[in-house]
Formats: structure tokens, sequence, C-alpha cells
């Protein structure tokens, strides 16, 4: 299945992609209050969205044009980053290939949803753009649970972990370059594990600033897999039914560039998975 989350009024509904351009209203359509989440972590809403019957209830068509996005997850207990995860990435930059990921938090006031801005602190004019694959899990999960790591991922989705690099390079830590409002694009689409087959390791990603194509890769250039970031993480914290983990970004970032390319206003970023789906956010400068 790919799901989202959108806003009917000031309500957050569910959608199901029936094509690119229409989308069914699960919350209408079934009649049920629930989240995204639940209809990727209960067999039963799943199997119900799964199976509707889209022609008994026509109301509940939208045409995607019209929609008003929301965050797949409004309010992540966890976004945890990952740095340096691509081989080819680590090589643009100073830094050494890693024995062990390298970790960083997000905060949840950061996230903007798909078509959102992204702005750019007018003190640190220096955001960079790193699109990504994210993963939502969906079950409690420790690093001594005697169960396969797939089990605990409830579905993948996109994000761009977009930096203000003149915070994140001033110091070892990275929390204040990763931390500045409405710098983290998630979304629009989540597909459920069953609509990869072959896994997340083998998964095609790339970003564009305006039309021009400025990371291109692959998932299988991750240096610690999906499954390795688990069950690393559950080693130390236990992992929680709406957490976010962001995989890391392929090459091709700004700061790497000679010069360095920066987001600009009135640029537009777009981060595409195609077994997923695209994530697009206009560039603007904040207010404050």
């Amino acid at each position: 299945m790919r799901l989202c989350q959108f806003y009917a009024g000031e309500t957050v509904h569910v959608g199901y992609a029936l094509n690119e351009t229409v989308l069914g209203d699960l919350t209408q359509a079934l009649n049920t209050p629930h989240p995204l989440l639940d209809f990727l972590c209960d067999p039963d809403l799943a199997k119900r969205a799964a199976g509707h019957d889209w022609k008994t209830t026509p109301e509940a068509l939208i045409p995607i044009t019209e929609v008003r996005w929301a965050l797949p997850v409004l309010s992540p207990p966890k976004i945890i980053g990952l740095g340096l995860n691509y081989r080819r990435h680590v090589e643009e930059t100073p830094y050494a290939r890693p024995d062990y990921p390298v970790y960083f938090l997000r905060l949840a006031h950061t996230l903007v949803a798909h078509q959102e801005p992204l702005k750019i602190p007018p003190q640190w004019p220096t955001l960079d753009y790193e699109g990504e694959l994210a993963v939502i899990i969906g079950r409690d999960f420790q690093g001594r649970d005697a169960i396969p790591w797939q089990s605990a991922v409830a579905g993948y989705t996109l994000f761009n972990d977009a930096s203000v690099r003149s915070l994140q390079f001033r110091g070892p830590q990275w929390t204040l370059g990763k931390n500045y409002p409405a710098t983290g694009a998630f979304g629009p689409w989540v597909v459920t594990p069953d609509a990869l087959p072959e896994g997340p390791d083998h998964l095609r990603l790339e970003t564009r600033i305006n039309q021009e194509l400025v990371q291109q890769g692959n998932t299988a250039d991750m240096i610690f897999s999906v499954g390795d970031i688990i069950r690393d993480l559950a080693q130390v914290i236990p992992l929680t039914r709406g957490d976010v983990i962001l995989t890391g970004t392929p090459d091709g970032v700004g700061f790497a560039q000679k010069p360095p390319r920066y987001l600009a206003p009135d640029d537009w970023v777009r981060v595409r998975c195609p077994a997923i789906g695209e994530l697009v956010n206009p560039v603007v400068l904040a207010d404050d």
C-alpha cells in the first residue's frame, strides 16, 4: 500500500493512493478516526483499506492537486539521523569512513510536510539539501528481542534532512545544524514493506534543485544497511512505535561542491525514489 496523511478542513485524514492523480480518503470511506500509523500496524485495518471498493464511496475520491498535505507521523517520539552512511558521500567530505554508525537527533519542531516551505535562517544562510530514505518504526523493539528487525518496520518514506552547515560544522556535535525550525521535510507517501518485495537495500534516490539533478544514489551504497542501523540502535535505545530513522544521504550535497551550493529563496527541492514517490518543498527566507 501507498498511504499519506492530509488535511480535511482542520482534521487530519488518511489517504490511499489509487493512481498518480487521485487518492481515496480512508477516514471518510471507512468511517474511522485511525491515523496512518494504525493502518500500517493493524493487519485488520490494513486489510479493510486494501480491500475497499472505491466505487461504493465516490464522494471519498479526491484529486491529488487539491490535497493539503500533513506529516505522515504528526509528532514522532524520536527522530534519529545517520551521517556519513554512503560510501561515495564519505569520499566527497573531509571525514574518514566510519567504523560505526554516526548518529544525531532531530526534534519534531523541525518537520515540514510535502509542499510546505523549508526555511533559511537569515543569520546563517547555509542551508544544504540531503535527500534520504526514512524508516518508520511500527512496534516497540529492543536489542534483546528475538525477532527479525523487519518486524519492527511499519513503512518507508522520504526525508530531506536540510542542514544549516555553518552551525553544523562549528564544532564536533551536529545538533544545532540539524534543528533549525522548518528544515526537515518529511513524506508525503509511506509505502508498506510488502510494496518493496526486495527490501530497502536497492532503492534509487535522487534530489533535484528546480530542474537540476544534484544527487543520484542507491541504497546499495550504504555502509550500514537499514537492518544494521535498527539492530545497532536497539541495543542501546528502545525503539518505539512512531519513531523515525533517517538513513543518510548520497553524494552530491551542496557543501561539497566547489564553490559550495546552498539553497536560496525561490528554489524548489525535489527528493524522489521511484518505489516510494516524490517529496517537494519550496525554499524561503525565515522571518526572524
